[in-house]
């Protein structure tokens, strides 16, 4: 991956997104304490245009690790594994919630960091009018805007800068399906707990949310030298409550009347969790 000359061409977009970023950013957040700690060996964590500008190709190495062993080029890496999510998510829908992806009219992205997932979501859920990204990062959000909206022209999207703890710009029982993509084991216990509550709020009868992550049970992460798993989660400052938090019991206790986990395909390290939000809930 040629990082360098990848990284100075985004750089370059700078300015444009500088502009961006002034439109986007909601100036009257206070930022929860957990997100100003430092993320991923950047001092000021999400909140800067290194992490930004870094992150698509960070988030490809990240899909090539997860296939290092075989001989994949990074995009097709992550085009494999975010397709596999997709796959994941269709078949759970389908069997085990009795819905189908033609169905999802709006579809809400909670920590939708650079627009990675909306892309792949916007290939499973053709029929969605509306799919909604949210972040904490305005930064983030800029360069998701100029690559969906300025760029592609996705004219389906929208993005908000504000807490998924407090999503006052999307009405209540208003979204059928919400995703959370490597998100939660950058939140402390407290944190998700609060988020998933109010998700809970925001889907409609029948809403579905999925959570994918790292698998702790999952032959990767168990099978991690010590010291390779404690450098990992030395840029993690959460991760020590994500290893040991039971989201299953978790989402029954919010209110999820049907919590399914479901393995990728081809991935040991990940795992999709689907729950969903019926009337007698």
């Amino acid at each position: 991956l040629p990082w360098s000359s990848l990284l100075h061409e985004s750089t370059l977009n700078l300015p444009s997104l500088i502009a961006v970023k002034s439109n986007l950013e909601n100036p009257s957040i206070t930022y929860p304490e957990y997100y100003l700690q430092p993320f991923h060996a950047y001092p000021t964590g999400n909140l800067n245009w290194d992490a930004a500008l870094e992150a698509p190709l960070a988030t490809s190495v990240v899909a090539w690790r997860t296939y290092k062993d075989e001989s994949l080029t990074v995009t097709d890496a992550l085009d494999k594994l975010r397709f596999s999510m997709n796959d994941c998510l269709r078949q759970s829908l389908i069997y085990d919630f009795n819905r189908h992806p033609d169905e999802i009219q709006t579809v809400l992205d909670l920590g939708c960091s650079v627009g990675i997932s909306i892309e792949y979501y916007s290939k499973l859920f053709t029929n969605a009018k509306a799919i909604i990204g949210v972040d904490l990062s305005a930064y983030f959000l800029s360069v998701a805007y100029d690559d969906l909206i300025v760029k592609k022209k996705y004219e389906n999207v929208r993005l908000i800068h504000c807490n998924g703890e407090n999503m006052d710009d999307i009405e209540d029982e208003s979204v059928d399906l919400v995703s959370m993509a490597f998100v939660v084991h950058e939140l402390t216990d407290v944190a998700c707990r609060s988020v998933v509550e109010e998700v809970f709020k925001k889907l409609g009868n029948n809403g579905v949310l999925v959570i994918t992550d790292n698998d702790p049970e999952g032959r990767v992460i168990r099978g991690l030298n010590p010291i390779l798993f404690t450098l990992m989660k030395s840029t993690e400052p959460h991760s020590n409550e994500y290893y040991s938090l039971d989201i299953e019991s978790m989402l029954k206790q919010v209110g999820f009347t049907k919590v399914v986990k479901r393995s990728l395909e081809g991935d040991e390290r990940h795992r999709s969790i689907i729950a969903i939000k019926t009337k007698d809930a």
